[in-house]
């Protein structure tokens, strides 16, 4: 992707931040970027938000997934005991 930058930004130091979404999956990539002083390109490298602990959305599926199961559990175990006590 190609941003045409005019003379009136600064040179920088500036952060920049892209995020990508599709459904329920983000990805977070950030990047500090500086602009030459002359005309031309300068590298940058983006960082994986995810690799610099950006994994929140991760940490809230697991903790569903697990107070899903347990609910799951729970009404099993309910379930089983209530049948115990209507054959008695």
């Amino acid at each position: 992707m190609l941003i045409p930058v005019t003379d009136e930004v600064a040179d920088g130091p500036w952060r920049a931040t892209l995020e990508l979404r599709s459904g329920l999956l983000v990805k977070k990539f950030h990047a500090k970027i500086r602009f030459p002083p002359t005309q031309g390109m300068a590298p940058t490298t983006a960082v994986d938000a995810e690799a610099t602990g950006g994994g929140a959305l991760k940490g809230l599926v697991a903790g569903i997934l697990l107070l899903g199961s347990a609910l799951l559990i729970v009404a099993n175990r309910v379930r089983r005991y209530g049948r115990r006590t209507a054959d008695v």
